[in-house]
């Protein structure tokens, strides 16, 4: 029954047009056709259903007011205003009520979107200094240091391959192929210089390459118990992990508890 109610990017796409489909797959992220399956399954359990009254999506935001984040909501308004209108259907999403509902909501139970505290500098020097010279030690030294140096969201960290850096003398060139903030295919580059001391992320970089023999495909790869090293990129998750790390002690204890990675 769902797959009847999803928007039309993201039903049943094998029996599109091979050209349509490619094109349609394209447009979406799976992260994004998987947000639009969550969104409306919610709504669809809830008691909601395609079409939707204004009514009716007025009282789910309502009953939903203390338990989702104006993020949620408004990403759950999003999902269910293309479940109308990719099937031609007029959306009760952009009514008058539903808007003064969501607005009410925002007044009286909104919070600031949570902020992750960014690393310090000190921090990492203490997370770099700490660890050792294993192989999986050395891939998160350089992990950590080019996701700093660059400023990398984590889904660019993994996504970087062998290819996408280029050497010159003030270090390196990372392209990123495709970001977040553009999903357009264009990328950016962005340039990682030598720096002195422990924490130089080009040098860190080199000697996970040169440790890991990687020559091709994604640099940052998952590293078992055993020293034996993946042939996919690491999944954005554990970067996750690594990434918010605020003290030395902290990041040896969230790596013994993740081993797998």
């Amino acid at each position: 029954m769902l797959n009847a109610l999803l928007p039309a990017e993201i039903v049943e796409l094998e029996l599109l047009d091979p050209a349509i489909r490619e094109y349609v797959q394209a447009a979406l992220s799976d992260n994004t056709r998987r947000a639009y399956r969550s969104d409306l399954q919610h709504f669809i359990d809830w008691g909601g259903s395609i079409p939707a009254t204004v009514q009716l999506i007025a009282k789910y935001l309502a009953d939903h007011a203390t338990s989702l984040s104006m993020a949620t909501l408004s990403r759950r308004l999003v999902t269910i205003g293309k479940a109308h209108t990719t099937q031609g259907l007029t959306s009760p999403v952009n009514s008058e009520l539903v808007r003064l509902v969501f607005r009410g909501i925002r007044h009286r139970h909104g919070r600031g979107q949570r902020a992750v505290t960014p690393v310090r500098p000190r921090d990492l020097l203490a997370m770099v200094v700490c660890l050792d010279e294993s192989l999986r030690a050395q891939r998160d030294r350089a992990l950590l240091l080019i996701g700093f140096a660059g400023a990398f969201r984590r889904s660019e960290l993994v996504a970087i391959n062998f290819t996408d850096i280029e050497r010159v003398i003030e270090g390196l060139i990372i392209s990123l192929r495709r970001t977040k903030t553009n999903q357009e295919g264009k990328g950016r580059r962005v340039g990682i210089p030598y720096c002195k001391g422990p924490v130089c992320p080009v040098k860190a970089l080199e000697t996970w390459l040169q440790a890991s023999g990687i020559s091709e495909g994604p640099i940052f790869r998952p590293v078992n118990r055993h020293g034996q090293l993946g042939e996919r990129a690491l999944p954005g998750g554990p970067v996750g992990i690594l990434a918010q790390i605020s003290c030395c002690n902290s990041f040896v204890r969230k790596v013994s508890q993740n081993s797998h990675l």
